[in-house]
């Protein structure tokens, strides 16, 4: 929070450093489907013996099994992030500009304004599952981005 003659500033941000999410989407349509559109990180699937590919992606297929059915370390995702979470900008009109109020207050608030990380889902704090899935992504919906704009007054 910072104040300067009227105006008024508060800023909050959220982050997490070494979070990580298994990502559940990237499990289905990364290895899974080779029938649909599939992630540019397929481009380096496994496509013959003599071209194995990365190592990490297997040929599509829609029965899985074995390594492809079974949950892996390549479908987890580097989660850190840094959010501005909440920043609001505020004006107090001084007493000698107001007739009949004791106070008048007019301000300006923006939510979810931005977020800086690696992760290629919508929102690294995402966690779509439930239960024993609870830290998995399978595109849940990233944290809304909202502005109001509002007035305190008192009488």
């Amino acid at each position: 929070s910072f104040s300067y003659k009227n105006f008024t500033l508060d800023i909050q941000f959220t982050g997490s450093y070494g979070a990580e999410v298994f990502s559940f989407y990237k499990r289905m349509c990364g290895i899974y489907h080779g029938d649909r559109n599939g992630m540019i990180e397929q481009l380096g699937r496994w496509q013959s013996k003599d071209q194995p590919g990365d190592g990490i992606h297997f040929r599509p297929t829609r029965t899985p099994s074995g390594w492809q059915r079974d949950p892996s370390s390549a479908w987890v995702q580097d989660a850190s992030y840094l959010r501005l979470r909440n920043l609001t900008l505020g004006y107090n009109f001084d007493q000698k500009v107001l007739d009949k109020m004791k106070g008048l207050r007019l301000y300006v608030t923006g939510q979810n304004l931005f977020t800086i990380t690696n992760y290629v889902g919508y929102d690294p704090e995402t966690s779509s599952e439930s239960g024993l899935a609870q830290g998995g992504d399978y595109l849940g919906y990233p944290a809304a981005r909202s502005f109001i704009i509002g007035a305190n007054i008192t009488f």
